[in-house]
């Protein structure tokens, strides 16, 4: 089987995936979702991947990375999130295309009233988004753009994002335009800064700075990576909690870990597995 006849399998199977889970959902909201971040690499790193986004969850924070993409990945994360939420998804990229659907279920629970008598109703939370992106350029310079699909419980609503990545030597710059065309109007900026070390043949260090929300309430984020062959090992900061994580690749299966601490909720742990073709 060529590598063409292997691309097209990969992502028919996640079109039709896709398809199916925007076509069958009811209305929920999506919004939380693009703070929680999409696989366990990125948590480790406090999600400061806009200028370091060079694998297949480029989609979630810089499309324009999906440019640099060497080979086709799909893979598949799980996240539970404060022992409580259920936060997983699935997605595949190749160069210059990206698909991605992401979850949160809280499960159900039997409603109360203000005096905590049963009102014999179930209550939960639930939300789901779906992502679709494409990019164009190469490792020195790129651009890309992806849709989102979020569905509240009155009506389903698109976004258009807009994005670039800049690779000068060492350093690399992301710029995120989120919320470009929405329905609600608003606006967020997002840019990063990143430096990739290529020590020797087998050793490379990576350090990520990104800015969130530049234009309501700048929000920092900073990652660091160190790849030693097939290992890497990774600490990270979001702004609210300290996070760390290591990845391992045998031959064409990479599998990540991540733990998130949090001041005053459960810590997470999130686990990512990505097949690369």
């Amino acid at each position: 089987m060529n590598y063409l006849q292997k691309t097209l399998r990969v992502f028919c199977a996640v079109i039709i995936l896709f398809l199916f889970v925007v076509l069958s959902a009811e209305s929920y909201s999506a919004t939380p979702l693009l703070e929680m971040g999409a696989s366990a690499r990125a948590v480790a790193l406090g999600g400061a991947l806009l200028a370091l986004a060079d694998d297949e969850n480029a989609l979630f924070y810089n499309p324009a990375g999906l440019a640099a993409l060497a080979r086709p990945a799909l893979s598949i994360f799980y996240n539970r999130v404060f022992e409580v939420v259920h936060h997983f998804g699935v997605g595949g990229a190749m160069r210059g295309l990206g698909l991605q659907i992401l979850q949160i279920d809280a499960g159900s629970s039997e409603a109360t009233n203000e005096f905590g008598n049963s009102t014999g109703m179930a209550t939960g939370f639930f939300e789901r988004l779906g992502l679709f992106g494409l990019a164009l350029g190469s490792e020195s310079f790129a651009i890309g753009g992806r849709v989102q699909f979020q569905q509240t419980p009155t009506e389903a609503q698109f976004a258009l994002d807009a994005a670039a990545r800049v690779t000068i030597g060492v350093a690399r710059l992301g710029l995120l335009v989120h919320d470009l065309f929405s329905a609600d109007g608003s606006l967020d900026l997002r840019l990063g800064m990143g430096l990739v070390f290529p020590l020797d043949p087998h050793w490379s260090f990576s350090v990520g700075l990104d800015i969130w929300k530049l234009l309501t309430g700048p929000e920092l984020r900073v990652g660091l990576e160190v790849l030693v062959n097939s290992l890497s090992m990774r600490l990270g900061y979001d702004g609210v909690a300290l996070a760390s994580g290591a990845g391992v690749r045998w031959d064409r299966l990479q599998l990540d870990w991540a733990y998130r601490m949090h001041p005053h909720l459960p810590a997470s742990t999130i686990v990512t597995v990505t097949y690369i073709f």
